[in-house]
């Protein structure tokens, strides 16, 4: 495993190699239990910010920020303005190869780097410089996303600048399956410049996607009223996910109102960009989303931090003033569980990846003591913290579909069991808690005793509370009936279907 980020220490802790200057790039190689094998600073003689690493196809890696440093340390071309794109190669072992700078005289944050299978790699990023340096096109307002491609040994080829008359933030970018890219982030331009769409709101998710070339193709933008950042961006196959936060209530492209401040909003959306489904997960705080990604079994994780208690989807208490927070979904961006992960003190989570075994690594910093999750001391600060989670044993949610109960008829092994609307019109949704860790079945079946839908088959955690939905779509008005179903019980509720 590798991790990095940037770091204003000295020899100390974890860290073996002194402070170039302010903030450094700092990376961690560690083995697959988390023991760290060896760490490397890179840095000039001012600020450097990493945001990205990657794996590269000769075994090394990339690393790309941006850097305030003129020659000095390990950076070997003067700054071109106020920040500038800056990217490091090193080899698997951490021996640094070479570094590139790429600018112009204003503000230039490099936030994601892939590399293409002909050994190019594609930066991308946001600017509000001029024509200048290396970036050949004017900004369009303030910031604007800015592409740069480059060769194998960091050799310029070409750069584009996209965006509207105020500012666009950059935070994702996917090649596309025609060997093009498909860029998103915020903006909060009206139609203008390579904008094409009015703003809905105080701030927008805007895509961007352009050929092999960096010729546009089209732009889309999404949001309700209020603020929606985007932070996330994914494909599968033609189609693509973006996920951010939003605080907008339900109007424009969003389809439901905010649950307290900021929550995670996640759309799904076609080849052409079109909105398939959108979905807002949230407590009755602040949740703010900053990493997606499809999981093994088609569904997905929404990871970031949480300010909120116990509400709304959120399932668990806040440990201290800010948590990891993770919530799963099934294909069709239905919440089957959440979980987090904190001390008592702040915790951000930043990336999560699936593991071969199914589990998930989540990466971010902590300034927590030994509590909660954490069982290192703080080593002073900000630190970073990585929390590898188990393959998870209680699938959910099998379909788009749940059900109903009524608690006049609970039995003794359910707890905490609620079910809303009874009668219903489309979409019913249940919670249950289980006193025991046990293997649970829950289904629906129609009035003559047919199976409708299989909505949970595994094992049910003890005192973990899960949410189920069922969305009756087509199914014909009348009665229907649940059945939860343990090794020792089996409880029946009927269910009644209006249109």
């Amino acid at each position: 495993m590798i991790a990095g980020g940037y770091s204003s220490s000295d020899i100390s802790g974890d860290k073996s190699q002194t402070s170039q200057g302010k903030n450094d790039y700092w990376v961690i190689k560690s083995n697959k239990n988390g023991i760290k094998l060896w760490d490397y600073r890179y840095g000039g003689t001012h600020d450097d910010y990493l945001n990205r690493i990657i794996a590269t196809n000769d075994g090394g890696y990339l690393l790309a920020g941006s850097s305030r440093s003129d020659i000095g340390g390990d950076k070997t071309q003067a700054s071109r303005g106020d920040r500038d794109y800056w990217i490091v190669k090193i080899t698997n072992t951490g021996e640094k190869q070479w570094d590139k700078r790429y600018g112009g005289s204003g503000y230039d944050e490099l936030k994601k780097v892939i590399q293409l299978a002909t050994g190019d790699f594609i930066l991308a990023g946001y600017s509000n410089s001029p024509a200048g340096g290396d970036k050949s096109q004017h900004s369009q307002g303030g910031n604007d996303f800015w592409l740069v491609k480059i060769n194998s040994a960091g050799t310029k080829i070409w750069d584009k600048r996209y965006g509207g008359n105020l500012n666009e933030t950059l935070t994702g970018m996917v090649e596309t399956t025609d060997g093009g890219f498909l860029l998103g982030g915020s903006s909060v331009s009206g139609k203008s410049g390579d904008k094409s769409q009015v703003s809905r709101g105080r701030s927008d998710f805007w895509l961007i996607r352009v050929d092999k070339n960096g010729q546009k193709l089209w732009d889309k933008t999404y949001g309700g009223s209020g603020q929606d950042e985007a932070y996330s961006l994914g494909r599968h196959g033609n189609e693509f996910f973006i996920a951010g936060q939003s605080d907008s209530p339900a109007d424009g492209d969003k389809t439901t109102g905010t649950q307290g401040g900021l929550d995670f909003w996640f759309l799904k959306l076609n080849s052409s960009g079109g909105k398939v489904w959108d979905k807002r997960f949230g407590g009755s705080q602040d949740d703010e989303l900053r990493a997606s990604i499809q999981t093994q079994d088609g569904g997905y994780i929404l990871a970031g931090k949480s300010f909120s208690g116990k509400s709304g989807n959120k399932t668990q208490e806040s440990r201290g003033s800010s948590d990891f927070w993770i919530v799963k979904t099934d294909q069709n961006g239905m919440y089957q569980w959440d979980k987090h992960y904190g001390g008592n003190g702040a915790e951000e989570l930043r990336a999560v990846t699936q593991t071969p075994d199914g589990g998930l690594l989540l990466g971010g910093k902590s300034d927590s003591g030994v509590s909660g999750d954490r069982t290192q001391p703080n080593q002073g600060g900000m630190d970073y913290w990585l929390v590898k989670v188990p393959a998870e044993t209680k699938p959910m949610a099998a379909a788009r579909e749940t059900i109903k109960t009524e608690a006049s008829e609970t039995p003794a092994e359910l707890v905490n069991l609620h079910v809303y609307p009874n009668p219903f019109h489309d979409k019913l949704t249940i919670r249950f808690t289980l006193p025991e860790t046990q293997t649970s079945t829950v289904q629906v079946y129609d009035s003559q005793g047919r199976e409708v839908a299989t909505l949970f088959q595994g094992k049910a955690q003890a005192h973990q509370t899960y949410q189920l939905e069922w969305q009756a779509d087509s199914k014909a008005a009348g009665m229907y009936s649940v059945q939860l179903r343990t090794p020792a019980k089996r409880l029946q509720q009927k269910l009644l279907l209006i249109r």
